[in-house]
C-alpha cells in the first residue's frame, strides 16, 4: 500500500482500464516509486494530508504520472521508426531505474522561510571625510 497514492488513483488517471492482472505491478511500482522519492526528498517521510494538503496532493500527482508514464512505456523507448525498424530506448527506463528531474523535485521540496540575513554595503572609511576633520586648503 502507497504512502502517498494508491492503485486507484493510478486507474482513475489512466485514459483507459488497467487490468486486475497489472494491480500487483502497479502497487510495487507506487511503492517503488514513493520510496526513491522519499529518498529524494526525506522530509516526505513526515508529510500526511492533514499536515500539508496541498504538498501531499502535488507529491500524489508526481507519483501517479511517474507511475503511469511507467506503465505506458515499461522498456523506456524514446524513438521509434517504422522503415528500417530503428529503435532507441532510454537508458535509465530501460535498467528500470526511477528517476525524476529537478524541476518535478522543486515542486514537492518543502519550501522553508530564510532569514533575510546577508551583507550589509557599507562604504570604505575615508579619513578626509571622518567627522570632525577639516580638509586641507
Amino acid at each position: 500500500m502507497g504512502t502517498f497514492a494508491q492503485f486507484s488513483d493510478v486507474q482513475a488517471e489512466f485514459e483507459g482500464v488497467i487490468p486486475s492482472t497489472r494491480q500487483a505491478w502497479t502497487e510495487a511500482k507506487i511503492d517503488a516509486v514513493e520510496a526513491r522519492l522519499i529518498g529524494l526528498v526525506p522530509s516526505l517521510s513526515s508529510l500526511t494530508s492533514v499536515s500539508d494538503p496541498a504538498r501531499f496532493s502535488r507529491v500524489k500527482h508526481l507519483v501517479v504520472e511517474k507511475v503511469l508514464r511507467l506503465f505506458r512505456n515499461p522498456s523506456g523507448v524514446t524513438q521509434q521508426t517504422a522503415g528500417p525498424f530503428s529503435t532507441a530506448y532510454s537508458s535509465t527506463t530501460a535498467s528500470g531505474a526511477i528517476s525524476f528531474t529537478d524541476e518535478e523535485l522543486s515542486t514537492i521540496r518543502q519550501r522553508t522561510k530564510r532569514a533575510n540575513l546577508g551583507v550589509a554595503t557599507v562604504a570604505p572609511w575615508r579619513a578626509d571625510q571622518a567627522p570632525g576633520v577639516f580638509p586641507v586648503w
